[in-house]
């Protein structure tokens, strides 16, 4: 399941949090979060096996962004759970939300629920 962020993971600049890198990564989240056995925690041990952080490099940039998407994958997977359509701040079936309803900052505003509040 993991495999999906391979392609985000093949970019040298995946760690800069550049705006077609975090494109890159919601693209693969969109892909596994609907499932049920997806982990956002399992996914950031996945990147550190894929990139084959020793123990002394848990302080180094790649670190820090595996955090940084580990919370968004958590704040994802939290909407596609519940299904909450924010609009209406009602538990609804059938709500799809890409994970451009939960970029921050200017990209929200383009995004198709910009009314979505999450920040990560």
């Amino acid at each position: 399941m993991y495999e999906a962020f391979d392609p985000f993971l093949n970019m040298d600049t995946w760690h800069t949090r550049h705006p077609f890198d975090e494109q890159r990564f919601y693209a693969a989240l969109d892909t596994v979060v609907w499932s049920e056995d997806f982990n956002p925690d399992s996914m950031a041990a996945y990147i550190r096996s894929r990139l084959n952080l020793r123990q002394d490099q848990r302080d180094s940039p790649f670190e820090h962004a595996i955090a940084h998407y580990t919370t968004s994958a958590w704040a994802v997977k939290e909407i596609v759970r519940n299904r909450v359509d924010v609009g209406e701040n009602k538990r609804t079936t059938g709500f799809h939300c890409s994970a451009s309803c939960v970029l921050p900052g200017r990209r929200r505003r383009a995004a198709k629920y910009p009314f979505a509040s999450v920040h990560v």
